[in-house]
């Protein structure tokens, strides 16, 4: 029923009136656009077709002004052919709700006096489950990343929309659905991949796939640690705005992760100057956030790096659970139980030990981070604890 209400009908647009809002939308993914250029050039673009066409939300104010405008009243867009639909031309941009990589091919491909694309227009005060069915609907479309879809389930779990989160939910495979669902309840972890997700540049690297891991090494302090080191570093880029974040698309992460820019600053001033990371500010904003970006004299942490990292980490986490059995706790929440303030040993070198303990300090801090770094050192000598299964039976190792 609200559909039929915030309907107001169809129409065509210039593609450069229909703006997406890059918190709302997937991320620009250039193969993709050069999937359906592809297509055009061996089908032709279509951009006629219903089954194409591209939800598009707007004031009533602007729309009443176009048509005024185009000289037309509301029922001469009621139930025309094609080649009879109206283009509307507005004063501000029109969002669109999906289809941006189709825009962005038809751009590509479409002759300067077609560049247009056939909208259904909805008024902007529509409902927040009508406009999750709206962004979904597209014939022609590439699977969701699975960062897109935590993001956009995450974002119907904070509305209270059930309906749209088990959409979403749908998407996954059965055994992401299992994983995501005890994810979902440390509250930690999520809390903490949550802010790294309002950055779109950063959905693509989610691996739901690995989240069962990442609760097993029970190191949830040092994994949020990470998480929130990663959006500190990027929104301290763009000055603290957290508006600002919705901009960072996956180019400008793709290109920026790992580099130390205070030590390759000819690197980052290139990729800056040529347009490939930063496109969705403005010049002045550009400027601002390359002298954030050339005093920062560590490496770019992203999503991406999060789980290279933690590949290694993991490893060491085994390492460390030889010492004790955790009985539900994390492994930092185990070793604080267990310490006992007092001198201990400090490893200054290779077999080489004094003893003491930091001023001012009962020295935990110090003696965690000594097993840690050992573990990082001789992890390959140091197999993984064996599962406990009494009903496990040997099995012949072919050679």
């Amino acid at each position: 029923i609200d559909r039929l209400h915030k309907f107001l009908g169809t129409v065509k647009v210039n593609l450069d009136d229909i703006y997406f809002d890059p918190s709302d939308t997937r991320v620009i993914d250039p193969a993709n656009v050069d999937r359906l250029y592809g297509i055009f050039e061996k089908e032709g673009c279509q951009h006629e077709a219903p089954k194409h066409r591209i939800p598009v939300t707007i004031s009533a104010s602007q729309f009443e002004l176009a048509l005024n405008t185009a000289g037309i009243v509301r029922n001469d867009l009621n139930n025309p052919s094609s080649a009879e639909l109206p283009l509307l031309q507005f004063e501000r941009h029109v969002r669109g709700l999906h289809g941006q990589h189709r825009i962005l091919a038809g751009k590509r491909y479409l002759a300067p006096r077609k560049q247009w694309w056939t909208v259904d227009l909805y008024l902007n005060d529509i409902c927040h489950g009508l406009e999750e069915i709206l962004i979904e609907e597209y014939a022609n479309e590439k699977p969701y990343s699975e960062g897109h879809i935590y993001y956009r389930l995450r974002c119907a779990s904070s509305a209270a929309d059930t309906d749209s989160e088990l959409r979403w939910t749908a998407r996954l495979s059965s055994n992401s659905q299992l994983r995501l669902k005890s994810f979902l309840n440390v509250a930690d972890l999520r809390n903490a991949l949550d802010l790294v997700m309002l950055m779109p540049g950063q959905r693509p690297a989610l691996r739901i796939s690995m989240f069962h891991r990442i609760q097993a090494i029970k190191c949830n302090e040092e994994l949020c640690r990470y998480l929130n080191h990663i959006y500190v570093c990027w929104r301290g880029f763009v000055g603290g705005n957290m508006a600002d974040l919705a901009k960072i698309n996956y180019e400008t992460v793709r290109n920026l992760e790992l580099l130390v820019p205070s030590v390759e600053v000819s690197i980052l001033n290139s990729l800056v100057s040529s347009g490939q990371v930063l496109s969705e500010f403005s010049p002045v904003q550009r400027k601002q956030i390359l002298l954030r970006l050339r005093s920062f004299g560590d490496r770019i942490p992203s999503l991406f790096s999060f789980f290279e990292d933690f590949k290694c980490f993991e490893k060491w986490a085994h390492c460390v659970h030889r010492l004790f059995e955790l009985n539900g706790h994390t492994v930092r929440q185990r070793m604080d139980r267990e310490w006992r303030p007092r001198s201990f040993y400090i490893e200054t070198g290779e077999n080489a030990y004094s003893e003491g303990s930091p001023a001012g300090s009962d020295g935990f801090d110090l003696a965690y981070r000594q097993i840690w770094l050992f573990a990082m050192r001789h992890y390959p000598d140091i197999p993984r604890a064996a599962r406990k299964n009494p009903n496990m039976w040997a099995r012949c190792r072919a050679k």
